[in-house]
């Protein structure tokens, strides 16, 4: 009984030392999860986020922390409207007003509040601009949300379309781990969003590594994924590096991206005429990232400077008429986190000196 009891113990003890250092070392590692475990507070703008039947994720009103990565830390407030903002009135004042929709680089990671672009912009031009950005979103979010967003009664909306990300993110039903809209084309070529219900996977907010256990999240989390939660959906097989290349790729991948693409424009088409039909303008600024300069990329197993993006972007503004403001010129390597990947704020200064410069040229402010 004793030479029985004596293996069970080194049995357990031969399975949990192990575990136990493994989970001590996912606590002292940054690297499982990317953003999910990084350093205190908090690492991910996810924590600042609640779930949304409608939109997959939004801003949580009234939250705030500080989101800490290794290069940039700072405090983060979301405003009892959902904005990481002040505090606003629905109805404007005497100040002309822009509505600024956007993902991560309009919400700002990397900056200060008064650091992004769109404080900027508010400066420069003596301007009331709304920050309505939320990391992960794109056109198909925005059609969504251009309703509230316009009884903002904005004078002009901008939205700032990415270009490392938002041809996928219009057409994905699952992207950064959770659940969102996504749009496709019906058979007369019209927008339609679909993906409701939502699941909700109440995980926002990446609970702290130093509270429960961390193999045991992993788990639930590939369990999950394997049983309990739907597929992938949408424009299954299209990856936004495909957008990059888009000359060099085969004919099936061709017809995913000219699919996309297309998907793309219809959505900024439905949002061009809702927002001209509440008597404002829209204009759409290029948001690049850094692959769109001399770092490189993969497609089809091999590197490319990635320039197709911001070639298609430009043509579908040029159909449908809406201002486009060119940006990839404005920035180079040295405006970017050398690890995170959004801009600096001497990024956020030159987006913000070009949007000034060209919406006084074009004349779309008084």
């Amino acid at each position: 009984m004793k030479l029985g009891l004596a293996r069970g113990l080194i049995l357990v003890f031969s399975i949990f030392i192990p575990l136990g250092l493994f989970e001590l070392g996912l606590r002292l590692s940054d690297a499982y999860g990317g953003q999910a475990y990084s350093r205190n507070p908090t690492g991910s703008q996810f924590k600042f986020y609640k779930f949304d039947p409608v939109l997959g994720w939004a801003n949580a009103p009234g939250m705030r922390g500080i989101y800490e990565r290794d290069e940039f830390r700072f405090p983060v407030r979301i405003n009892g409207q959902g904005m990481r903002d002040e505090e606003v009135e629905r109805q404007p004042g005497a100040k002309q007003r822009i509505a600024v929709l956007g993902d991560s680089f309009t919400w700002g990671i990397g900056v200060a509040d008064e650091e992004r672009f769109t404080e900027q912009l508010e400066r420069a031009c003596g301007v009331e601009v709304l920050n309505f950005g939320v990391a992960g979103y794109s056109p198909v979010q925005y059609w969504l949300m251009i309703g509230d967003v316009l009884s903002f009664r904005p004078d002009l909306v901008l939205i700032a379309f990415c270009l490392g990300n938002d041809f996928a993110d219009n057409v994905y039903f699952q992207r950064y781990g959770y659940y969102k809209p996504y749009a496709e084309l019906d058979e007369s070529g019209e927008v339609v969003v679909r993906g409701y219900p939502l699941p909700n996977i109440d995980n926002f907010g990446f609970r702290e590594k130093t509270k429960g256990f961390v193999l045991a999240r992993i788990f639930e989390r590939a369990i999950a994924n394997e049983f309990f939660l739907p597929e992938q959906r949408g424009l299954v097989g299209f990856r936004s590096e495909l957008v990059y290349a888009n000359q060099t790729i085969e004919t099936e991948q061709r017809a995913l991206v000219e699919r996309a693409i297309r998907i793309n424009e219809a959505l900024l088409r439905a949002i061009r005429d809702a927002v001209r039909a509440a008597g404002s303008e829209l204009v759409l600024l290029e948001v690049s990232t850094k692959c769109d300069y001399a770092e490189r990329c993969r497609v089809g197993g091999e590197s490319r400077l990635r320039d197709g993006a911001h070639r298609s972007l430009a043509a579908t503004a040029d159909r449908l008429g809406i201002p486009f403001v060119y940006t990839v010129d404005a920035l180079d390597l040295s405006h970017f986190w050398v690890k995170d990947g959004h801009w600096r704020p001497s990024g956020h200064v030159r987006i913000a000196e070009r949007l000034d410069a060209y919406l006084a040229n074009e004349g779309l402010l008084d």
